[in-house]
């Protein structure tokens, strides 16, 4: 079965004295879910708030937090709406990373809605000035999933305007009745510093069940404060109406 996802989302960057280095950034996020039996919107506002200065001159500036080793608060309150069945949720987000002087990082996030909840904790450190591997771990409540996983963030400089970033991840994966596994890859071109766009594909395996994911993403800075990013997902659960 083909399950698809499209996210839009829009986001302001608050800009303080100190040239175009910033300390926060808040924005809107609309997704449409075509996913087995949900068919609707989302829609809500998200933000990040960092506990230092982000310096934009390092390199591509989706990515500058990151070269700056900066950690942050973030947040998301979501409203979904079930075209399907009239249903509505809300979904409240809440997570944080924290970079040490020692480059060691600390990550936590926790997620409500009305029918579920999920929590995780990561821990791992900066390699070099360019990247980072944090192992972490995940409860899901509803699903009964539990998630031990590694991932690894790198970033390369292709010359004094270009770079590419890559992100590799693997999982174990176990509920009540099976173990599993997953594994998923992405990559973002960045020909600027104000653009980027990439490819992402992940594959999870638990019990009988399998599903492949192929994403496509864009990221754009109209301005150094104004952020636009858009993102196409296609699911595929290995069921058999891909035969049809």
């Amino acid at each position: 079965m083909k399950k698809t996802l499209l996210a839009i989302a829009i986001s302001a960057i608050a800009t303080v004295s100190f040239a175009d280095d910033y300390m926060a950034e808040v924005g809107g996020l609309y997704l449409e879910v075509e996913k087995g039996e949900v068919n609707g919107d989302v829609w809500g506002v998200q933000g990040e708030v960092y506990f230092d200065h982000v310096d934009t001159s390092n390199g591509p500036l989706a990515e500058a937090a990151f070269l700056n080793k900066v950690g942050n608060v973030g947040f998301a309150v979501l409203t979904t709406d079930d075209t399907e069945n009239g249903d509505s949720n809300e979904v409240y987000i809440l997570d944080t990373r924290f970079v040490a002087s020692s480059n060691i990082i600390l990550e936590a996030s926790y997620s409500t809605d009305d029918d579920d909840s999920e929590y995780s904790v990561g821990a791992g450190t900066y390699i070099g000035d360019n990247s980072d591997i944090v192992v972490s771990y995940s409860n899901d409540e509803n699903q009964d999933l539990d998630q031990l996983s590694v991932n690894f963030h790198s970033l390369v400089q292709l010359t004094n305007t270009s770079a590419l970033s890559y992100d590799l991840g693997a999982a174990a994966l176990s509920n009540e009745n099976d173990d599993g596994y997953g594994i998923g890859a992405a990559v973002t071109y960045y020909p600027i510093n104000n653009i980027g766009v990439g490819v992402s594909a992940e594959y999870a395996e638990l019990g009988e069940e399998d599903e492949t994911t192929y994403g496509i993403h864009a990221d754009y800075f109209v301005t150094d404060n104004i952020r636009l990013q858009a993102s196409y997902l296609t699911e595929d659960d290995g069921s058999d109406d891909n035969l049809n």
